[in-house]
């Protein structure tokens, strides 16, 4: 086995192609910031596979117990070792193994991950997150998904999936 660090060709819906370097010997992908990999793609678990190199079999896609499956060339797995030009999908996304990575290629650690809210992506270490355009900032000691949903429902809209209280049915007295 060489030394020539392999990556990952990413196609994610709505996103740019991007070719990221494994630099890590133990990658794990899914939507939750929390992963080496992060995927914008609310169809991928959010931990689905891991990637890892191991000693004399090279390096091998492992599914992480995910809801929907990982297929590799179109057949589902749970452990494959990954070979140049595999074709991993996951929800809505592709991603192709190469053996060797290009001089294009990202650093892993340069990858975008998605943001805490999971509605966008922000290079690492940014801390930036995501709310909607004029929605109070988190200084309040609440999570970013309690404000938004306060602040929807102070605007009217009532929390996810509820009417405002106007148009909410009332008894009949």
């Amino acid at each position: 086995m060489s030394g020539a660090r392999p990556s990952l060709v990413l196609e994610v819906p709505e996103q740019p192609t991007l070719e990221v370097r494994l630099d890590a010997d133990l990658v794990s992908v899914g939507r939750s910031e929390d992963n080496t990999l992060g995927l914008r793609d609310m169809n991928v678990s959010r931990r689905h596979f891991v990637i890892e190199r191991r000693g004399g079999l090279g390096w091998v896609l492992r599914d992480a117990g995910s809801r929907n499956g990982t297929l590799v060339n179109g057949v589902s797995v749970i452990d494959k070792v990954l070979l140049e030009g595999d074709r991993i999908e996951v929800g809505g996304s592709r991603l192709t193994f190469r053996a060797a990575a290009s001089a294009a290629a990202v650093a892993l650690a340069a990858a975008p991950k998605p943001t805490t809210s999971g509605a966008g992506l922000q290079p690492p270490g940014s801390g930036a997150l995501h709310r909607p355009a004029g929605a109070p900032a988190a200084s309040s000691g609440l999570s970013p998904l309690m404000l938004v949903v306060f602040w929807g429902a102070a605007r009217g809209g009532g929390a996810a999936g509820c009417a405002p209280a106007s148009a909410r049915s009332r008894p009949r007295a």
